[in-house]
């Protein structure tokens, strides 16, 4: 009983907390309720203290477990919807949980992505209201329990789980250590002191902000060889993208010191890269702004492929089953939120890029059939007013888009590329025969992403002299997209294998084979 009255007395009566004769019913009924495999949790951890990796799991006595519910902090959520509220808590707003423990401790978002302090523990909670015997993770406090893996409440089971982190930030200290040497000394040497004494001067972060942030996207590495293409729909400029991914807070998944900046983009026909490294998996997530899909400010005759510039996010990801919270947990994401994430996409990023929903082959297919069924029979109403040439620009960016993200497919080697292009030229079956000039070169693009050779001739055939070397320019643009997904050119480009679909036709002599 003096347990019991200890325990009220620290989740209850503790300077700002509200009791009730509900919540202290509920608590005496938990305690009263404890599942036997806690002790056993608890047991296990204390025998292990002596092991040389422990992973820093902790039990609590019952009289520091905490009945809570998840709370959405407005300083790092802003404002949610009730209906988001609910699918990131799994449905229940109101749902209590026990938090019963803690365990390897991470950075935080503005730490340095290669070396830095772990200060922050990962949450271990059990579910009263779920009979299967489990512990929930959260990673972090920002995580909701949509993103809480759940694993088997052994000991061996967590020390699995953490021995993945763990083995990820291993590879990724491992190679980019010595880079970060290289910084420091050239900072110490240009400032004649050592970075301890430095360190409490912004100057020191700055610099090694400004040596990761700038440069050309040659310098990222594909650290993984597991990556997949998502699309995140359409932004004004790569610098509104980098706004909100730097604002303060603003997404507690990605290190604020970026890998890679955009900044000020004053070539319209370049693609524009923004970097990040997420905080626990460490995966590599890449933001794509196709500026050079949009209209060419130099030649105010040329068409624009779309109407506004489409957002992809390329992610390399460890691949880890453990680090994405298992098949059910990605399923119940992705029905939560109508968003296409792979499997074994690990739940930083989810969280890192759930503000963007973002979207594969299906939704995408899904989202272009219901768009060229609203097609209007006759040709020349499409355009026809504002509300037309909208609908057009959205085709048109939603046709680049389904080809992008089905090639992305082709190289990361889930889909046959015979496929990706037999279903590609299945969706857009409904333009067939149209002529007008921005899907045209729209769809002309796509055929080049997807190298479908003869279904490129038969576009250039239905362009005319007229347009035909707009559609070259086009297609040149197009290839951008194309490599980077494929990392030929980009990313570390001695250990990736080129894909033979790929390989069999260079984009230099698919467009010399082509006849204007």
């Amino acid at each position: 009983m003096a347990l019991r009255r200890t325990f009220l007395s620290y989740a209850f009566q503790r300077p700002g907390a509200r009791s009730s004769f509900a919540q202290i019913r509920r608590c005496h009924s938990l305690l009263d309720e404890l599942p036997s495999w806690i002790e056993v949790l608890r047991t296990a951890q204390r025998a292990d203290k002596g092991a040389a990796v422990s992973y820093d799991i902790k039990i609590d006595d019952e009289m520091l477990f905490e009945s809570k519910r998840f709370t959405f902090d407005h300083k790092i959520w802003g404002d949610v919807t009730a209906s988001a509220k609910a699918a990131y808590c799994t449905g229940d707003t109101d749902k209590q949980y026990v938090r019963i423990g803690e365990a390897y401790a991470f950075g935080d978002w503005t730490d340095n992505p290669v070396v830095n302090d772990p200060s922050i523990p990962a949450a271990l909670f059990w579910d009263p209201s779920s009979k299967a015997e489990k512990v929930l993770v959260q990673l972090a406090p920002h995580f909701p329990p949509a993103l809480w893996i759940a694993i088997k409440p052994t000991h061996e089971a967590l020390k699995r789980l953490f021995s993945d982190f763990t083995t990820v930030d291993a590879m990724h200290m491992e190679r980019y250590l010595p880079e970060f040497e290289t910084m420091q000394q050239e900072f110490e040497a240009r400032n004649e002191t050592t970075l301890v004494e430095e360190a409490a001067n912004m100057r020191a972060s700055d610099h090694f902000k400004d040596a990761l942030r700038y440069g050309s996207v040659s310098k990222l590495r594909k650290d993984y060889d597991h990556s997949c293409l998502l699309y995140l729909g359409t932004a004004e400029h790569p610098t509104t993208v980098e706004r909100a991914l730097l604002a303060d807070p603003a997404n507690p998944c990605l290190y604020s010191w970026p890998l890679l900046q955009a900044g000020s983009v004053e070539d319209a026909a370049t693609p524009a890269f923004t970097a990040f490294r997420t905080v626990y998996s460490k995966s590599l997530v890449v933001f794509i702004t196709r500026m050079d899909m949009v209209a060419d400010r130099g030649s105010p005759e040329d068409l624009p492929i779309t109407g506004e510039a489409p957002l992809f996010a390329y992610v390399c990801h460890p691949g880890l089953p453990r680090l994405s919270g298992g098949p059910a947990l990605l399923r119940r994401f992705n029905e939560g939120f109508r968003t296409e994430f792979p499997d074994n996409v690990p739940v930083d990023v989810l969280r890192a890029l759930y503000q963007f929903a973002p979207v594969g082959v299906e939704k995408l297919a899904e989202k272009l059939d219901r768009m060229l069924s609203a097609l209007p029979a006759e040709q020349k109403l499409i355009g026809s007013s504002r509300d037309g040439r909208d609908h057009l620009n959205q085709i048109c960016t939603t046709v680049v888009a389904f080809a992008a993200v089905l090639t992305g497919q082709v190289e990361n080697g889930s889909l046959p590329h015979a496929e990706a292009g037999a279903r590609f030229l299945r969706v857009v079956e409904p333009l067939k025969g149209r002529d007008d000039k921005q899907l045209l070169l729209a769809r002309g693009a796509s055929c080049f992403m997807l190298s479908l050779h003869d279904e490129l001739q038969h576009i250039f055939e239905a362009c005319g002299e007229s347009l035909a070397p707009l559609l070259k320019k086009h297609i040149e643009r197009a290839r951008g997209l194309r490599t980077f997904s494929l990392a030929r050119h980009t990313l570390d480009t001695a250990s990736v294998v080129e894909n033979p679909a790929f390989t069999n036709m260079k984009p230099e002599e698919l467009l010399a084979q082509t006849e204007l």
